[in-house]
């Protein structure tokens, strides 16, 4: 049950990179136990003498007077310049590991139609609504319009708002006073590293909740309101962190104040603190309403959304306990609030330490413990995402806020420590290119070759422009049945439809059957292919119909991509032998003589109505215009079975006087085995027997091979043991001789 399982994984990936655990974890202790005291202490004697009595802050470093103020010395920046360099390195890292997800492509897409000025559509004149990043996909539209290239902005975007994160962290641990170490571990963890250049609106999203959370503390509610209205807009999901700010605000204001309730209510914080839900949320929630008619984005149902998956989000949240060393995080949190709660018997000594903290850090400690209530509470019921840590990398700087709330001891310093090497070791869960507990390292699928131009290491990139190419030779846009939509839909510019479902209603409002992979638990059919007037597909979809044996009508290459015809397409053939003529790596299917001929040779060999059946739904009309295909497909309608031809019984049959009795092969019979009997009267026989006689001595012979192979394998195994006996026994002879 351990081997292979995620705590084995992730020991055995901590053991191969133990000395990433060790640095970190050495560098942590010295700057706690001995470097902090140290700074503190210089940075105590720089300020003696000045003019003014002065207050400093010992964790941030600044400096404020009550009288003149003075001076600040180098080593008031230092927390800053140690940020500084962590951000530098944390984006070499970034960038070595760049990549671009598929489902950025489909952000991509729709910016792309909005830069034409076709809208928020994903195909001409369809409205759905394919995106949960709005505010993501405006920007990049807005970009796309100036003529900046869209893939290149998402990266700079995202590698911008993981700088952001880093120093919004720093910021918000310096107004409360707590340590750098957040920051620090924002800088250098692996899943913020990975995620910094995914095209996606991860980092982007996480950024505008921090700076929502920084304006909550210094006591800006209209800003902070809006800094988390703007986080929602960049994912739904995260309307949830704007609840929890007003809550944490409500519930600060309870226990901080005295007196009746309605004194203790502050009503005109509140009012500006929901004036961006009110004069931005709304319009923009009524208005996606009237442009997709539904409450819900097409991917809530795609992905099942209302339903429970309590079992998969299970597994995605101990994948991001585990990964990310947040597991002994809460364990030190859970080992810490019960030892103080037990300390006295009560919870007297729990509550002088919240007193003893300032308004900001309270508030700070009692959103960061709502939002990681909720939101992993909502996470985990719809069961996660497929990408590892993408949804839970807003929480991380909340929890690191939480350790280090906690009250300066040995145990808490101690505790840091290790945190802070758990964090920055790289453990990856999931190898490149697998698959494991329906979750996938999207980072090893979409590596980025080279950034100007861009080119990715993915077959899809690569049949989205060969899409593209085949395009610019029809006339008419292709419409093509795609199982990844993002890169082919926005390389290839034709019209796709959605087998997952993403971007076609008609597959997102399927009822689920099975419980999957998140995501990709619905599937679109052939007749879902054809109903969407699809002419091609990236997926055999015959094949998943039961057709089974056609691939010779339907299967295509260019450039080393397969393709395959939905239904015969006489444009796009052509189009095919003109890349072919001018030189393209092109292998064409069947055309229409080639099939006729076929067909013509089925209906010699006997009757085929599964055939007959692939003939008449992927000719369709053209049936009609072609003469010699027609005949072929009514020579296969009109098929009967040939008379089988009589054969010899493979003993000869001899009758009681000796002679041996043959029938000859030009009389007529209708059976292919003669039998006879005692009396000499030859009879024919159905021919289901002699399949029968055909099958038991296939499967005797095959019973004989298997068996003469095991006495083979069985006497190899007699030999090995026999020869290991006689050379140990050779060897104790010589031991005895030598010992003699």
């Amino acid at each position: 049950m351990y081997t292979g399982s995620m705590p084995d994984i992730a020991l055995r990936q901590l053991l191969e990179v133990w000395w990433v655990f060790l640095m970190g974890g050495l560098i942590t202790a010295l700057w706690l136990f001995w470097g902090e005291q140290r700074w503190r202490s210089l940075l105590g004697s720089t300020n003696m003498g000045e003019v003014g009595q002065t207050a400093i802050d010992l964790s941030s470093g600044e400096l404020t007077s009550r009288g003149a103020r003075s001076k600040k010395s180098i080593y008031h920046y230092a927390p800053t310049i140690g940020i500084t360099i962590c951000i530098i390195i944390g984006l070499g890292r970034a960038w070595q590991m760049m990549w671009i997800g598929d489902d950025a492509f489909i952000s991509m897409r729709y910016s792309e139609m909005f830069a034409r000025g076709e809208g928020l559509v994903f195909n001409q004149g369809e409205w759905v609504e394919g995106y949960t990043n709005f505010l993501w996909t405006l920007l990049l539209g807005l970009l796309g319009s100036i003529g900046l290239p869209l893939p290149q902005s998402a990266i700079i975007g995202d590698l911008l708002s993981f700088a952001g994160v880093t120093w919004m962290t720093h910021k918000i641990c310096t107004h409360v006073n707590l340590s750098i170490l957040p920051a620090v571990v924002m800088s250098a963890s692996y899943p913020c590293v990975v995620f910094a250049t995914s095209g996606l609106e991860t980092m982007p999203a996480a950024y505008l909740m921090l700076c929502g959370v920084y304006l909550l503390l210094i006591d800006r509610p209209l800003l902070s309101g809006l800094g988390f209205i703007a986080s929602a807009l960049m994912r739904p999901d995260h309307l949830l962190f704007w609840g929890c700010g007003g809550l944490s605000l409500l519930l600060t204001h309870l226990y901080q104040h005295s007196g009746p309730l309605r004194k203790r209510l502050r009503w005109e914080i509140y009012t500006r603190y929901s004036t961006p839900l009110i004069a931005i949320y709304l319009p923009y929630f009524f208005w996606r309403m009237n442009a997709y008619g539904h409450v819900f984005p097409n991917t809530y149902y795609a992905k099942s959304g209302n339903l429970t998956y309590w079992s998969q989000g299970a597994l995605y949240l101990s994948s991001f306990l585990i990964g990310s060393g947040i597991w002994w995080i809460l364990l030190t949190l859970l080992v810490t609030m019960i030892a103080r709660l037990w300390k006295r018997g009560n919870t007297h000594s729990f509550h002088t330490h919240v007193e003893e903290r300032a308004q900001g850090q309270v508030t700070l400690i009692i959103f960061s413990v709502l939002s990681i209530l909720i939101f992993t509470t909502y996470v985990v019921k719809v069961g996660g995402d497929f990408m590892l840590y993408r949804f839970f990398i807003v929480l991380i700087p909340l929890f690191w806020f939480l350790i280090c709330s906690l009250p300066n001891s040995r145990w808490s310093r101690l505790s840091l420590v290790i945190a802070v090497g758990l964090a920055i070791s790289p453990i990856q869960l999931v190898k490149p290119f697998r698959k494991m507990w329906g979750l996938a390292a999207e980072e090893s699928f979409y590596r980025v070759k080279s950034f100007t131009p861009l080119k990715l290491r993915s077959k899809y990139a690569i049949a989205g422009q060969v899409l593209n190419l085949l395009n610019q030779e029809t006339k008419s846009t292709l419409r093509v049945a795609v199982d990844c939509v993002g890169m082919i839909g926005f390389y290839g510019d034709v019209r796709v439809f959605d087998l997952f479902g993403l971007t076609s209603p008609r597959v997102a409002h399927k009822p689920l059957k099975k419980r999957g992979r998140p995501g990709h638990e619905k599937f679109g059919t052939l007749r879902d292919a054809l109903t969407e007037k699809s002419s091609l597909s990236t997926v055999d979809l015959w094949r998943r119909a039961g057709y089974k044996r056609y691939n010779a009508f339907i299967h295509f290459r260019i450039r080393g991509i397969k393709f395959y015809f939905l239904k015969y397409d006489n444009e796009v053939y052509q189009a095919l032998q003109r890349l072919k003529e001018r030189g393209e790596k092109v292998i064409l299917p069947h055309s229409i003589k080639s099939a006729t001929a076929k067909i013509l040779l089925q209906s010699q060999e006997g009757p085929n109505p599964r055939l007959l059946q692939f003939v008449t739904y992927f000719y369709g009309e053209e049936i009609k215009h072609h003469t010699e295909l027609s005949q072929a497909v009514e020579a296969l309608k009109i098929a009967k079975k040939p008379k089988p031809t009589l054969q010899r019984s493979a003993k000869s049959d001899i009758d009681h006087e000796g002679n041996s009795t043959t029938q000859s092969e030009d009389q007529d019979t209708e059976g292919s085995i003669t039998n006879v009997k005692e009396k000499g009267e030859v009879k024919p026989t159905d021919p289901k027997p002699t399949s029968k006689v055909k099958l038991k001595t296939r499967r005797s012979q095959k019973n004989k091979k298997r068996s003469t192979k095991k006495r083979s394998t069985k006497k190899r195994s007699t030999k090995k043991r026999s020869t290991k006996k006689r050379s140990i026994k050779k060897r104790s002879t010589k031991k005895r001789s030598t010992k003699k």
